[in-house]
């Protein structure tokens, strides 16, 4: 966008009609105590009380026109005012404060301004008001007072800007089509090739002030302030107004005070204008203006033709950002800002709008300009090139020019040297300035040139760049590469995983899908379909795109849904689409879930998923605990195959190109993505004959006594598992987590129940099988029970019933039963260990030889019977509480089998809107002989006997 020249603005002879008289009253501490003030006009006595912001003198000289004759060396000031028709109002009515330039100012100012202006005839009507309408506040103030604000008691020290009574009209801008960006938000009105007028600003320039109460309060240093006005002050007991000390303060006169300054106060831009101003910072304002636009202003079109009688025109210049003086629609929530033509969402959004005058950060305290500013670091041209050949250069190999960089890639450079607070942003507090990770962004107070001060905040004009966090990120090759993964760019963004990606302590092999991988997205919530003609698996395709016209959000991606098949070999053959727009809550949860288990959280900072290849480790486990199985190609790349790929002897996934970055390492995929594996741990177990011991001490169909404990459900509160078309059944204990599952083999678990050790479901069977007959001897009757035929034989009944009742008997009844079935399922506890754990894992941190957790609870202490794993890249040796070792059998499919089980919720008639509740995931291995949490093996009917002595 041109530099604006003031020159070409439109005299506008509006007549300011902001002054009201009001009445002020105010103690003032420099002039005799106890004296009451004289009314103005001299017709009424004035209290001495404070009226919270604005002072009365004890005594009245002339107005303050008067008193700029009287003194002589304003004659500049003077000739503005009557040129201004000003005169009446600051020689006898209305109360203000003015800040004044003597004429020895004005000489050296019109030696040299920006304006280009050689004396005082050459100045235009407009450029007038810009002088002294900027240079004047309604209301009486003492300096000392103008650092408060509102309130009862008025509250000291917290203001540092004030509107003055200058006018949106007193200037307007004629732009011509030349000095336009171009960009898609200025083309329409570029291509009409005609001088539009436009307002800077919806809003007139307030004045921004450092006064020693404001930087008493705020903590602001003698150094901050030097630096700020460019090493000009040199103390907080300084008055700085509009970037002018205070000279001389408080000037009483009977309408207002006069407050001297150093010199010529031009006007009051904004931190955009300032840019624009300042050759130097050319490059940063062509970057900023790219995300400007032209708003039509019926408001200020009305009252401009109003003035001129003629048909323009006017609109307001904006800037696409999170923070603005109207940033919402009601059909785009959530500040989502609009382009001129009224339905396309912007591009992408600055910080916050540069270019808005009465900026203010949002907060709920009701703060508004008064409180606080903006700031913003800004490069200088010559630094943001060495950067573009540097640091920069991954994005120059990419896009070649700034004007080629995507706006959400840009944005992220702009908007970390953007700064909510002045406050809090001076040198002093530089330590404090954090980055997109929440770290310190390293500016220095050498890192400082100069410093401009605007209307919404100051300038830091700095030698280096400040780049953010994100472009040394994992995440940053999606951003950069908005053609070809803009998709996964989208859900890392909106879905919150950005935050966790920029940590620079952490080291990641993060996967990104490109854009055509997202085609390829199998919903899990479809695993276990069907195709009723080929009997073939039929998984639902999800693709999933963005569309740009939408919201900025999650709601940017699309997707359809479509019926497939997939041959044994996991080759997918798309069919027709069953559904055109998935609804957003599926996507979005569907997004997550993969996003979980695409990152790979690399436990040793010095090593890479290459190093740890090299070494011979395949699996690692991501960030949302399941295992993802990394191997070299043939072509040295990484290749990524998830549960779903290794089920189904899928080809493996080549990672196209790496990206090196400061945390870790990221690679593209292009055909499809790793995905979370079908098989649960029961379909796991039911494929091998050396598993089936275990899967019978899970698969619990016990039902006749209130003790129920199933280990396998089909059931959770109103949540569904997934695979249930295959007859699939989740296992209870599993949780949001991942886990290992030690399985004794078929043999071992029936040696034990054979050597009396460990109970079956059958010792626990109200029935007998169908024909058989068991006689009581007692009694000459048939046993009612499998259990009933233990307890009689054991004694149990006549031992620990009080009674013979029916009541006593079921009371043993029930205890034994319970007893039997806390053994049987404190046993299986005993072999699922909490963390998942594989042959060949990349070791965690401080894994090696370390306990973890089983989920069987000691009752003595309340905490999980510990077990210790060790493993590498051969073996895994797992030892239990007696010190007994064994090493996982490395027989093919007895190890390392990947499971993961879902919990669906199915909305009631809507099965397409089924969204992921729960995930589980876990591998099961097989050793030869049981995990013992008790050092000495006891006879299962030994812990009944004590069970039953003790209940």
């Amino acid at each position: 966008m041109a530099e604006l020249n003031i020159q070409k603005t439109i005299n506008i002879n509006t007549n300011s009609n902001l002054m009201k008289r009001k009445t002020i009253l105010k103690q003032v501490r420099r002039v005799a105590i106890g004296t009451c003030c004289l009314l103005l006009g001299g017709a009424m006595m004035q209290s001495c009380q404070d009226d919270m912001l604005t002072g009365q003198p004890d005594w009245l000289g002339n107005s303050i026109y008067e008193r700029l004759q009287e003194d002589g060396h304003y004659t500049n000031v003077l000739r503005l005012i009557d040129d201004l028709d000003m005169k009446e109002v600051l020689g006898h009515t209305g109360s203000r404060t003015i800040f004044v330039a003597n004429d020895s100012a004005y000489a050296e100012w019109f030696k040299k301004n920006s304006w280009d202006i050689d004396s005082y005839e050459d100045l235009t009507s407009a450029q007038k008001k810009m002088l002294l309408n900027n240079s004047m506040i309604s209301n009486a103030y003492l300096i000392e007072l103008m650092s408060n604000v509102s309130g009862t008691p008025p509250v000291e020290g917290k203001a540092m800007r004030r509107e003055t009574v200058s006018s949106i009209y007193d200037s307007v801008y004629i732009m011509h089509p030349d000095k336009m960006p171009d960009t898609e938000a200025w083309a329409t009105l570029k291509a009409k090739g005609k001088s539009v007028p436009i307002l800077k600003d919806a809003l007139s320039a307030p004045m921004i002030h450092f006064l020693p109460s404001y930087m008493d309060f705020n903590e602001i240093t003698a150094e901050d302030l030097s630096i700020l006005t460019n090493h000009q002050a040199s103390s907080i007991n300084e008055a700085w107004v509009n970037g002018r000390r205070v000279i001389e303060r408080d000037i009483t006169c009977k309408n207002g005070y006069i407050q001297k300054v150093d010199g010529v106060i031009e006007s009051t831009p904004n931190m955009a204008e300032i840019l624009r101003q300042h050759p130097q910072m050319s490059l940063w304002s062509h970057l900023i203006d790219r995300f400007s636009a032209p708003y039509r202003n019926d408001v200020a079109t009305r009252e401009y033709n109003r003035i001129y009688n003629n048909e323009d025109t006017v609109y307001t210049l904006r800037y696409f950002s999170k923070r603005a003086a109207i940033t919402q629609r009601a059909d785009k929530p959530n500040n989502i800002m609009i382009m001129p033509d009224g339905t396309t969402t912007v591009p992408a959004q600055l910080r916050f709008d540069p270019g808005w005058n009465h900026y203010m950060y949002s907060n709920t305290m009701g703060y508004d300009l008064h409180y606080d500013a903006g700031a913003m670091i800004v490069p200088t041209n010559e630094a943001l090139e060495a950067w573009w050949n540097e640091s920069g250069k991954d994005l120059q190999d990419e896009y070649k020019t700034w004007d080629n960089i995507p706006y959400e890639t840009l944005a992220k450079l702009l908007n970390v040297n953007m700064l909510d607070a002045f406050s809090s942003s001076v040198p002093s507090k530089f330590n404090t300035v954090l980055n997109d990770a929440k770290d310190m962004l390293g500016i220095k107070k050498e890192h400082v040139d100069s410093c401009f001060i605007g209307c919404n905040g100051v300038v830091y004009l700095v030698n280096k760049v400040f780049s953010p966090a994100e472009y040394a990120s994992v995440a940053y090759p999606a951003l950069a590469h908005e053609s070809t993964m803009n998709v996964i760019y989208c859900a890392i963004e909106n879905l919150n995983f950005l935050p966790y990606l920029l940590s620079m302590d952490s080291r990641y092999a993060m996967i990104l899908p490109s854009n055509t991988a997202m085609l390829m997205y199998l919903d899990p919530a479809s695993y276990g379909n069907v195709d009723v003609m080929t009997d073939a698996e039929a998984p639902h395709l999800i693709k999933i795109s963005r569309d740009k016209s939408e919201a900025i959000g999650i709601g940017q991606l699309h997707a359809s849904r479509y019926l497939t098949t997939v041959d044994a070999d996991g080759n997918i053959t798309e069919g027709i689409q069953s559904q055109a727009n998935v609804d957003n809550s599926v996507i979005s949860n569907m997004m997550n879930d993969l996003l979980e288990n695409l990152i790979i959280v690399i436990p040793d900072t010095s090593m890479t998923l290459e190093k740890y290849v090299d070494k011979g480790f395949e699996y690692f486990k991501t960030k949302g605990g399941a295992l993802i199985r990394v191997t070299k190609a043939e072509n040295g790349n990484m290749a990524f195959e998830g549960g779903w790929q290794m089920e189904h002897n899928h080809k493996k996934l080549v990672a196209d190109e790496v990206f090196i970055k400061s945390n870790g390492r990221a690679y593209m995929l292009n055909e499809q993505m790793p995905l979370g594996a079908e098989k649960s741990l029961y379909m796991t177990l039911k494929e091998h004959d050396e598993y089936s011991g275990f899967l019978r001490l899970l698969e619990n169909d016990y039902t006749n006594y209130e003790s129920k404990k199933s280990l396998l459900s089909v059931e959770m509160s109103s949540y569904q598992p997934g695979n249930l078309r295959n007859g699939n059944k989740n296992f209870r204990l599993f949780d949001n987590y991942n886990y290992t599952v030690f399985v004794p083999s078929t043999t071992a678990i029936e040696q034990l129940q054979a050597n009396g050790e460990l109970p079956s479901w059958s010792e626990l069977e109200m029935d007998f099988p169908k024909g058989s007959k068991h006689i009581n001897p007692a009694t000459g009757k048939e046993y009612e029970s499998v259990l009933d035929s233990i307890c009689y034989a054991e004694g149990w009944y006549s031992h620990f019933a009080k009674s013979s009742s029916s009541g006593a008997l079921d009371t043993v009844r029930i205890n034994v039963a319970k007893c039997l079935q806390d053994i049987i399922i404190d046993f299986v506890r005993y072999h699922v260990m909490d963390r998942s754990v594989a042959i060949g894992m990349a070791p965690e941190a401080n894994a090696q030889g370390t306990s973890y957790e089983s989920m069987k609870r000691n009752p003595e202490t309340g905490r999980f019977y510990p077990l210790t794993v060790e493993y590498d890249q051969n073996n895994l040796t797992v030892t239990d509480l007696r010190g007994v070792s064994q090493q996982v059998v490395k027989t093919e499919g007895l190890y390392n089998n990947i499971c993961r089980e879902y919990w669906f919720d199915i909305p009631e008639g809507a099965a397409n809107k089924t969204t992921l509740y729960m995930s589980s995931d876990a591998v099961a291995h097989l050793i030869n002989q049981p995990l013992y949490y008790d050092k000495k093996v006891r006879k299962w009917r030994d812990v009944v006997v004590e069970y039953l002595t003790n209940n």
